[in-house]
């Protein structure tokens, strides 16, 4: 097992994982059809509506989803996480797909363009945290609320270190977060 720590998209991870650079990543929603790869659920994140400040909708508390429905969207390409991408647009917009007016590659750039009154995006709560800008204001949504699945992806079968890493991730999932960052 390799140790180290690195970070990209989901995508990005579940290649690494199939051409064996990796024994383990955390990924949200991976592909489930892949009978070489495991996936342990260790947490659900919320997610949240980014909104020029100027925009009618930031003097709202919650939205619902119909109040975005003529909104135009930033977001990141399909891409970057094919699984997320379609569980959030699914969760949010339902069968009527949303107008996706531009695409950007991080979500830094994403925010950039809200900040600009570009269109509204969608991201998780934690992230929000992480991204305050200028300009952008976050929203919850009006319950339920749309929520993406963060787990451990490893492959099959899993060595002795990576089963004990994912055992350690499922046991931390579990325990009660802090409360030490702002929120919505």
């Amino acid at each position: 097992m390799q140790i180290g720590a690195d970070s990209g998209s989901t995508a990005e991870n579940v290649e690494r994982l199939r051409c064996g650079e990796l024994d383990v990543a955390f990924v949200h929603n991976p592909p489930t059809d892949d009978v070489n790869l495991g996936w342990i659920d260790i947490a659900t994140q919320r997610l949240v509506v980014a909104v020029p400040s100027v925009h009618p909708l930031s003097r709202r508390r919650r939205l619902a989803r119909e109040h975005l429905a003529d909104v135009p969207l930033v977001y990141i390409p399909r891409r970057n996480s094919p699984g997320v991408y379609d569980s959030i647009l699914a969760q949010v917009y339902g069968g009527q797909p949303p107008d996706v007016l531009r695409t950007e590659p991080t979500m830094e750039r994403v925010l950039v363009a809200v900040s600009e009154g570009v269109g509204v995006t969608l991201l998780l709560d934690e992230r929000a945290a992480i991204f305050r800008r200028p300009g952008v204001t976050f929203r919850r949504f009006a319950d339920p609320e749309p929520t993406v699945a963060l787990g451990v992806a490893f492959r099959q079968p899993p060595s002795l270190a990576a089963r004990r890493f994912v055992d350690l991730a499922q046991e931390l999932g579990r325990q009660p977060r802090l409360a030490d960052r702002p929120r919505l």
